[in-house]
Order: structure tokens, then C-alpha cells, then sequence
């Protein structure tokens, strides 16, 4: 494996992973990659299709309520989770970009629900 260099990690957080790593008996690089296991898991599925899919299903089961707490507002969905209520989208491409994602899906609570692509692949944030 190649070497990897990770800049910017806070401290105490990095000091409490090494250390669940030593209490587990298992190697720092072993404890990231089941981090990074564990991330793409909750935030992006199996690919990107099944993250979508993840995002679509969720907010097809809890649609109804968001609608009428939410009506009128933009709500933000990563997979199965809502990381984001706000007034217009300026505030959710900074949501996006405090959390460094470049894909969610957002739509207005309380409207009809469109179909078409938003060309995410093409919009750099």
C-alpha cells in the first residue's frame, strides 16, 4: 500500500481513535480503513446509485412529514439522514461545503416533486 499523509486532524479526536485501535488490538491503519468502511457505508451505500437510491426511498417514507414541518424550506438528504433545513439554497451549498460534500439531494418541502438530472457530476462547489 502506498503511503498516505492526512493534514488537519483535530488532536484529541485522533488521540482517542489511536487509542480504541490499541484497546482493540488492531493497527492504526486497520482502525481507518474500517473508518473509512464505516463512512461509505452510512453516507454513500455500496456506489453512488445505491446512495441515491438510499436518498430517494428515504425521503419517499418520510416525505409527508417533512412537508408539512418544513413547508416552504429546502431540506437537505444524504442517504437515510437529513443533515440539512434552510431558507434558500445558498445556505445549503454552504451546508455542502462546511461538510465537504459535493452530492445530496435537496429539494423544497411542500412542492410538487419534479423529475430531471441536476447534472451533479458537471457543478463544481
Amino acid at each position: 500500500m502506498k503511503p498516505t499523509l492526512i493534514r488537519s486532524l483535530d488532536p484529541e479526536l485522533y488521540r482517542r481513535f489511536k487509542a480504541g485501535a490499541v484497546l482493540r488490538g488492531i493497527t492504526l491503519s486497520q482502525a481507518f480503513n474500517e473508518a473509512m468502511e464505516l463512512w461509505l457505508s452510512k453516507y454513500m451505500g455500496s456506489d453512488v446509485e445505491a446512495w441515491e437510491s438510499h436518498s430517494s426511498d428515504y425521503i419517499d417514507r418520510v416525505r409527508d412529514e417533512l412537508d408539512a414541518k418544513y413547508s416552504g424550506k429546502y431540506v437537505l438528504v444524504l442517504g437515510r439522514e437529513v443533515i440539512g433545513i434552510v431558507d434558500n439554497l445558498g445556505e445549503a451549498y454552504k451546508i455542502l461545503g462546511e461538510r465537504g460534500l459535493r452530492k445530496c439531494i435537496i429539494y423544497r418541502a411542500g412542492e410538487e416533486r419534479g423529475e430531471g438530472e441536476w447534472l451533479w457530476g458537471s457543478i463544481e462547489l
